[in-house]
């Protein structure tokens, strides 16, 4: 008879294709799990393999080679990311300062916070609940998320709004973003000094 302990526990860790029932013989020291991964053949190496990477994802993409970062062709020589375009202006001529491989409009957190239409769409209506303005429905959607984006930006990387700060948003992340959010002619208003972003 089961202890109510060892109720509802299942069957415990699959290792090698084998069911573990005790947790202390998954957690042993690196030398004994070299070991014991020595001991396996090729058919229990695979199906360990298999039952990892099911578990957690993650391992299976470890395991690629890294894959170069795309880079824009003829990039301007004031960037360092291999991913800005020229810009009209001066004060839009702004890298990420990053290697390609860690280009800011590369990462995780950028593409959450800055690409993510449900993470925008809150964005916006918190500002417009703050600043008593009435929902609307934007007649250029793409225009709108933009906006939002740019201002979602400016506050993830210097915690406030301001104006003229826009210009300090780098070009690989304002083209990440127009190509996430594109202007149905190509046309897009660029930086505008003193101009605070609506």
């Amino acid at each position: 008879m089961q202890s109510s302990s060892d109720r509802g526990r299942g069957r415990g860790l699959c290792v090698a294709g084998q069911y573990v029932e005790n947790e202390d013989t998954i957690y042993q020291p690196r030398g004994e799990i070299e070991a014991m991964v020595a001991t396996l053949n090729r058919e229990q190496w695979d199906q360990t393999m298999v039952d990892l990477i099911l578990i957690n994802p993650n391992v299976y993409f470890s395991l690629l080679p890294p894959s170069p970062p795309p880079q824009v062709p003829n990039s301007p020589n004031w960037c360092t990311c291999g991913k800005c375009r020229p810009m009209p202006t001066a004060e839009e001529s702004v890298c990420c300062g990053m290697r390609p491989e860690t280009c800011t409009s590369e990462s995780q957190l950028f593409s959450l916070l800055c690409l993510t239409e449900t993470v925008l769409a809150i964005a916006a209506a918190a500002r417009n609940d703050f600043l008593g303005n009435p929902l609307h429905l934007a007649n250029d959607r793409n225009r709108e998320l933009r906006c939002c984006s740019y201002r979602q930006f400016i506050l993830w990387q210097y915690g406030r709004i301001s104006a003229g700060l826009r210009g300090g948003i780098p070009s690989c992340c304002v083209w990440k973003i127009r190509t996430k959010f594109p202007d149905v002619n190509d046309r897009y208003v660029g930086f505008l000094p003193h101009r605070f972003i609506n």
